[in-house]
């Protein structure tokens, strides 16, 4: 069986998304889509942007990645 990658979709920037991204960096079977907030400047959006992951204020717009 061949393993599978899971694709996640993050809603929420804080320390919680933080938190989850960090958990998901360095598994390799999970791609995070995208991370949505309505506050772009949240702690975790900037890392998620400069880690190549897409950031979006319309958490919809996660379920289309």
């Amino acid at each position: 069986m061949t393993p599978r990658k899971i694709k996640v979709g993050i809603i929420g920037g804080g320390n919680g998304g933080m938190a989850v991204l960090d958990i998901f960096k360095d598994e390799p079977d999970i791609e995070v889509a995208g991370i949505a907030d309505i506050n772009l400047e949240a702690k975790a959006m900037s890392f998620a942007e400069s880690s190549g992951i897409p950031v979006t204020d319309d958490y919809r717009s996660l379920a289309e990645k």
